[in-house]
């Protein structure tokens, strides 16, 4: 039998993007080699989150590429042709598609980093972390993936063509800069979910954030964890040790987890 897989989730907050970068990176044991940053929109990519990782690879000498999908399915039909499309053969658990085609800066990245930003709310199609491969994908099969339903669709079949090696969600916590990072696309899809569910006016309609239909289709595909205790989360405020916020955060962030089924380590 072969071991369990393990998933990092890191949930962090204060001081600024720069410093919880920098903790995200080395909780992932950082490396000397080249990266490709996978943002997923250009609303992303204009981000604060997005500008303090490039320019902290590039003080760590680091070559990076960054890949912004088109916004618009137009736009990904009509710039199609600008792309080094590569195909990425799928395992036997995948039903709908053989292959996957994606930029090959994407497939052929010795380090692959993705970059979203935390949803408001509940979104609808919004990709949180799973979604975002599909936003890659030729367009073809972006639009199969736009126009199928989460559970059934191509989206989570797109994403198991893809491992990155982490997944940072920035967003804000009561004014100050807030990350999630994972080395785990269910476990940073789970955590994405449960900050939107917190954030949305009306209880989600599949219940908690595993009932999720893109989610449910993942775990089927073994694309990640298949159960909460399959996720080492730790909590972190980077902020003043004396601050107020601190304890309120750390709640905050405890009652994520939970919306997870998962507990803090120490």
């Amino acid at each position: 039998m072969e071991p369990e897989s393990r998933a990092a989730l890191h949930i962090s907050a204060g001081g600024d993007f720069s410093r919880l970068i920098e903790h995200a990176l080395c909780a992932r044991h950082q490396t000397t080699e080249s990266a490709c940053i996978a943002v997923a929109s250009k609303i992303a990519s204009d981000g604060p989150a997005t500008a303090a990782l490039t320019d902290l690879l590039a003080r760590t000498e680091q070559t990076t590429r960054m890949v912004v999908p088109p916004a618009t399915l137009v736009g990904a039909w009509s710039s199609f042709r600008k792309f080094d499309w590569v195909a990425v053969e799928l395992p036997p658990q995948a039903e709908r598609l053989r292959h996957v085609w994606l930029p090959g800066n994407i497939v052929h990245a010795k380090r692959l980093i993705a970059i979203n930003r935390l949803p408001v709310e509940m979104p609808n199609k919004e990709p949180i972390a799973l979604g975002i491969w599909a936003q890659f994908a030729h367009p073809r099969q972006r639009t199969g993936a736009w126009l199928s339903d989460e559970r059934t669709g191509l989206a989570a079949e797109i994403a198991l063509a893809v491992k990155p090696d982490l997944i940072l969600l920035s967003g804000d916590w009561r004014g100050f800069p807030f990350l999630i990072s994972s080395d785990d696309q269910i476990a940073a899809e789970l955590a994405g979910l449960a900050v939107a569910q917190t954030r949305s006016k009306t209880p989600p309609e599949n219940g908690g954030p595993w009932e999720q239909p893109l989610v449910q289709r993942a775990t089927e595909l073994s694309i990640g964890v298949k159960r909460p205790g399959q996720i080492d989360a730790n909590i972190q405020w980077l902020g003043a040790d004396d601050s107020r916020a601190r304890a309120p955060f750390e709640k905050f962030a405890c009652d994520l987890l939970a919306r997870m089924g998962v507990t803090a380590r120490g």
